[in-house]
């Protein structure tokens, strides 16, 4: 097979991947709520969602690390079987135990994926196609905006939210196949920048402010684990950004913020509008449609 049409491949795949993992955001904060009620585990949401995000973090040395270690296309194909594995024990679970193994194997499956995505636009692709794939890419989430709260509504109504996590993963299959199949060589292999302190702090802090203690204890845990993540967030910004009053270090410490209080905010939308305001799978299709398009179309224009 030409480069040419390998290129072309690979490009439509990460596009496709891209809108995949779009809707999978909004599949995820859409289905929350529900299989929460269904697993009988409404009180652990903190729990449920701090399980996938230590996942997330622990996946990306994990990933950088086996990215040198491995052929590109081997660990793609490899992280992408242990996704599917992680939701099918998901979409299987009897209760919310197994459901957050499920979740667990997700996150660090998922942010191995990411690694190799970007090896793959980076090995794969070159100059125009790169750009333009990458620019596809982003454009790609105001689809999945609108296409994703659709999908998971539409499919947890009909059917359920174990079928939702489920009916896409042969789309994914396929298009992780493609990437890996139409990598042609390797490049060389270059040491990973990822602060292991900062991971470890993440670790650490987020599990301190899931676990689900009561009373002094939890109040203990919980600022433990904020004045941890401080910390995380003072190794991983710019030098000063949090202390030097200049123009630009006041623009990334107000980003910061900004960014972290909109996805905090974003994340109860779905569980307030479920558990408060009694909405079914349809009416959560349609809110989480209106904020997520918004957030798109304004990112989009803004680049």
């Amino acid at each position: 097979m030409s480069t040419r049409k390998s290129g072309m491949f690979i490009s439509i795949a990460v596009i496709t991947l891209e809108l995949i993992g779009g809707m999978q955001v909004y599949l995820n904060q859409l289905i929350l709520p529900i299989h929460a009620k269904d697993l009988n585990s409404q009180n652990l949401y903190g729990v449920i969602l701090g399980v996938s995000s230590v996942a997330t973090m622990a996946g990306l040395p994990i990933g950088a690390a086996a990215i040198n270690r491995m052929r590109l296309s081997k660990l793609l194909v490899s992280a992408t079987l242990a996704l599917v594995l992680g939701a099918l024990t998901s979409a299987l679970a009897p209760n919310i135990v197994v459901f957050m193994i499920g979740s667990a194997i997700r996150g660090l499956a998922g942010s191995i994926l990411a690694m190799t995505s970007v090896g793959a636009v980076a090995l794969g692709l070159s100059g125009r196609a790169r750009q333009l794939t990458l620019a596809f890419a982003s454009a790609s989430w105001v689809i999945a905006s609108v296409v994703g709260p659709a999908y998971a509504a539409w499919v947890t109504h009909l059917l359920s939210w174990r079928w939702a996590m489920l009916l896409y993963l042969p789309l994914l299959l396929v298009a992780r196949f493609v990437i890996a199949f139409n990598l042609e060589s390797e490049d060389s292999k270059k040491d990973t920048p990822i602060s292991y302190e900062a991971l470890a702090l993440i670790v650490v802090g987020v599990t301190a402010t899931i676990l689900p203690l009561k009373g002094i204890a939890k109040v203990i845990l919980l600022l433990i684990g904020i004045a941890l993540l401080w910390r995380v967030a003072i190794l991983l910004m710019p030098e000063h950004t949090f202390s030097r009053r200049t123009p630009r270090r006041a623009a990334l410490a107000g980003m910061f913020f900004l960014t972290g209080s909109y996805f905090s905010a974003n994340e109860l939308v779905g569980l307030t509008a479920h558990d408060i305001y009694h909405a079914n799978a349809e009416s959560l299709g349609y809110i989480l449609t209106g904020g997520g398009l918004a957030w798109a179309l304004l990112g989009f224009f803004a680049e």
